[in-house]
């Protein structure tokens, strides 16, 4: 009780300012008395009496995509004769080469950006990739339960880039089906 006494009555009355110590008076009159020290200007709400660190701020965010992808496939660079406003797939990166059951599969299409819609398809299904921005699409599936027949195959995925005028650039890609 008499600690938290003393907590409050040092709270509730503010300590006196500083004051400089009185000068001493020398013993020899040949030898000049120091000056005083000055006192410290008082600190302000806002000023620190010592130094803290400087907050660092956090790295700013890049365009390349926020999940790190473990596969990535860059077709072959097109021929110099393509024509203007062709449809191209520049880069398809995905979380894994494999496809696993119940875990989430990320893709992620770079186009040039004359393309308008890329879809993705294998075994008779097409699933098109909405478009984030000109020239970037992406889409992440969960991955549903597959039968055992299915585990240890390869499936050829076939991206399809398209434009506006209905011109069509694919790229296939093995992904094999793993446990």
């Amino acid at each position: 009780a008499l600690l938290l006494w003393a907590l409050l009555a040092a709270q509730a009355v503010p300590s006196p300012a500083p004051q400089p110590p009185p000068a001493v008076p020398s013993p020899s009159a040949a030898t000049p008395a120091p000056a005083p020290p000055t006192p410290a200007p008082l600190p302000t709400p806002l000023a620190s009496t010592s130094p803290l660190p400087s907050p660092v701020s956090p790295p700013a965010p890049t365009a390349s995509p926020t999940p790190p992808y473990g596969y990535v496939f860059v077709p072959p660079s097109p021929s110099p004769d393509l024509a203007p406003g062709a449809p191209w797939i520049v880069e398809i990166e995905m979380t894994d080469r494999a496809i696993h059951p119940n875990v989430e599969m990320r893709v992620h299409v770079r186009t040039n950006p004359a393309v308008v819609s890329v879809t993705a398809a294998a075994l008779g299904r097409t699933l098109e990739l909405p478009e984030l921005a000109p020239g970037e699409f992406e889409r992440a599936e969960r991955i549903p339960s597959l039968p055992f027949f299915a585990f240890g195959r390869t499936v050829q995925v076939e991206f399809r880039a398209a434009s506006t005028d209905g011109r069509v650039v694919s790229v296939t890609i093995p992904v094999q089906i793993e446990r």
